[in-house]
Formats: C-alpha cells, structure tokens, sequence
C-alpha cells in the first residue's frame, strides 16, 4: 500500500477527518484498488480507441508494459488546500454526524405523515391508542432543522467543492512534468458521504479525466506526434477534452452501473466552466469531429480557446 497512498504532512484539526485520514485504508482501500485493478484497463482501452492515440509500449521478453511512464497515486488532498479549507470553514463539523443525521432527516420527512400534530386528521385518535411518540418525532425535526441550519448543505458544498472546484483539480491532478496522476480521496470520500453517493463512481470519473490528460499529453498518433504545447494550452480546451472523454466514459458504461451517471451529474456541478465547456460543442459537432479536432490541435500546436472553435468548425465543414 505504500506505494498506491501518499500522505502529506499537515495534521487536520478537524476531528472527524482526522478518523478519516487514519483509517481510510482500512474503510476504503478496497474501493481504491479495484478501481485501480478493474477499472484502469478499461480506461486506457477506452481512451485508446476514443482518442486514437497510444501510449509508449515497451517490449521486456515476450510481454508488453503498457503505460509504464505513467506514475499513479491516492492522496489526502491537493497540497493540503482541502484540509485547511475544512478546518477554516468547518473545524467543529463531525462529518459522519452529518451523514447520518442527513440521512435520518431524509427518512423522517418520508414518514413525517404519520406522526401528525394533535388536532390534525382523524386519525390522531388512533395514533393516542398507538402511543405514538409525536412530542419526541416533532422536537427531533426542530433539532435537525436547527443543525442544518447551520450547517446548510448547499452552502458546505458551495464552500468546500465548488468554490475550491473553479480554481484548482479539487478531485485530482495530472502533472506534465512527472507524467504523475493523482487521486484525492478526503474531498472524494467526503463529498459522497454527504451526498449519499457511491464513491466507486466519483474515484472512476476523477480518475478517467486524469488519464485522458495523460493520453493527450503523451499519447502518440499515427504520424507518431505528442501534445508538446498542451502546458501553455488555454484551460478550455486542455480540461474541456479531458472532461468531454470523461463524459462519454460516462454515457457508454451508465446503464450497466447504476448510480454512476447520478454521481457524474453531482461532481460535474462542481466544475467550472473551462471543465464544462464541451457541452457547447456536443449539440453540433460529431465525436469524430471533435476527435480529429483534437489531434488536429496537437499536431499545430493550437493554442487559444477562439482558435480551436474556428478549427473545430472547419473540421465539421471538411467532414460534410
């Protein structure tokens, strides 16, 4: 396990995410390293055939090492920006208190019918006969609407996801230099505890955006050509190519994994709009136009936003 988690150094003050850092790879490390195991071989074939490009393959007897130069590893966060983020905004938070009594919430309002006031219905009479604790059901809501109140899910969000999301990978990176791929799991964990969602799903889309970028960075096309310019490249197209693949990962694997597509959907609202951007371009122009856009891109070294759309339009003219 020393080499598939990374720890950095500054000790959160946060009690509940202390827990987490110390005992996530025994909670989780099953999640991480099947995604890894399972999951991996699927991206790169996917990228693979989906972008046209191929990694350096090298020959060793009679096996071939695929990908080999690209590093891989799970981390607490990005420098430790998150950690210190929750300890500034939200230091007394118990984010497994938070969980449950969320989840507890949820449960109560779907039953809250049953548990009317004295005087509501015709059926308060029977509940008398039933003992029904209405007094005890009635004073747990006004704790819990006190407690979110104060802790108010969208603004959390807000705070810790999608402000932190619109200027730096808030759920991982891909470094040019090192030709390294992160994974954050404290901000990955956390926000699917609080969103109920599966973590499998947001460590899959995490991970599939940060391989694409590997693949447009290193990856070789047929003329045998890299991406040399992609570290001075404008951020809509660096990370509206990384998160377009990501996308239509999503859109091939989602019937036959429940729960992913909602998870995608819930971490693209965090994104900025250099993330999201290939919305606009899906409506007019086909996968094969944006795929030999892109390769288009590398090969001249493209790199303003404006320029890449004229390229993007020319392409879908000489296609039709």
């Amino acid at each position: 396990m020393a080499t598939l988690f990374t720890q950095h150094l500054y000790q959160p003050k946060n009690k509940s995410v202390v827990r987490l850092v110390r005992s996530f790879q025994l909670n989780y490390s099953h999640t991480f390293t099947k995604v890894r195991n399972q999951w991996l071989p699927a991206i790169r074939e996917f990228l693979r055939e989906e972008t046209g490009l191929k990694m350096h393959q090298k020959v060793i007897g009679t096996k071939i090492q695929k990908d080999s130069n690209i590093s891989f590893h799970f981390v607490t966060d990005r420098e430790e920006t998150f950690l210190k983020l929750i300890d500034q905004h939200y230091l007394n938070l118990d984010f497994d208190e938070y969980t449950a009594f969320n989840k507890l919430r949820l449960q109560m309002q779907s039953s809250s019918r049953f548990f009317k006031k004295e005087g509501e219905g015709s059926a308060f009479l029977l509940d008398i006969l039933e003992e029904k604790p209405h007094a005890s059901f009635h004073e747990l809501e006004n704790y819990l609407d006190d407690y979110f109140k104060q802790y108010d899910l969208n603004k959390l969000i807000q705070t810790l996801f999608k402000n932190a999301g619109r200027t730096a990978d808030i759920w991982g990176t891909y470094t040019y230099a090192s030709s390294r791929v992160e994974v954050y799991y404290v901000p990955l964990i956390l926000f699917c505890q609080i969103n109920n969602l599966p973590l499998e799903h947001s460590i899959l889309s995490t991970l599939v955006h940060e391989m694409a970028h590997a693949y447009h960075h290193l990856g070789k096309d047929k003329d045998n050509s890299q991406w040399s310019a992609m570290n001075v490249t404008d951020k809509h197209i660096v990370e509206g190519m990384a998160e377009y693949f990501t996308w239509l990962f999503i859109e091939a694997y989602k019937d036959n994994h429940p729960g992913m597509e909602k998870t995608y959907s819930c971490m693209f609202n965090c994104l900025a709009d250099e993330y999201t951007c290939f919305k606009k371009w899906t409506p007019t122009y086909s996968k094969e136009a944006i795929k030999s856009a892109l390769l288009s891109t590398r090969r001249k070294g493209v790199k303003d936003y404006n320029e890449f759309l004229k390229l993007l339009q020319s392409v879908k003219t000489i296609m039709h």
